[in-house]
């Protein structure tokens, strides 16, 4: 099983909980929220260092990376709002499905084309990490 396959598994098993922390952030007290949003945050640079490093090496030629991390994140939360197990897809093929539209969204190169034929990113993100950046 792939590392994609482990995390919507473990998001289905954490629906519930995965729906009321989106939903429901404004209930938290102060501390509550803090942590939320730190996590949220952690979560949101990790994928936006993966899409950002995939641009780097000429695999991924978004123009918009931090809005395709952004859409590949709330693509995974949302399916907390409808999937139910024993619907039409399994987990699998879920994974399957969500992993082609997230390469999509990143504009994946495919890995047999090799680096000197691929088509050349959009301007090539600042390897200075996204944290350090002001305004990010």
């Amino acid at each position: 099983m792939s590392a994609r396959h482990d995390r919507i598994a473990s998001d289905d098993a954490r629906c519930t909980e995965a729906l009321v922390g989106a939903s429901e952030i404004r209930s938290l007290d102060e501390v509550g929220r803090r942590l939320v949003i730190t996590l949220r945050d952690h979560q949101e640079q990790l994928f936006r260092d993966v899409v950002d490093r995939g641009i780097i090496e000429r695999s991924f030629t978004t123009p918009y990376p931090r809005e395709a991390a952004r859409a590949i994140i709330n693509m995974g939360c949302s399916i907390a709002t409808w999937y139910r197990p024993g619907g039409e897809l399994s987990p699998d093929e879920l994974a399957d499905r969500y992993a082609t539209l997230a390469l999509e969204t990143v504009g994946a190169v495919p890995t047999d084309t090799p680096p000197t034929d691929r088509t050349p990113g959009r301007p090539t993100p600042d390897p200075t990490p996204t944290a350090e950046r002001p305004n990010t």
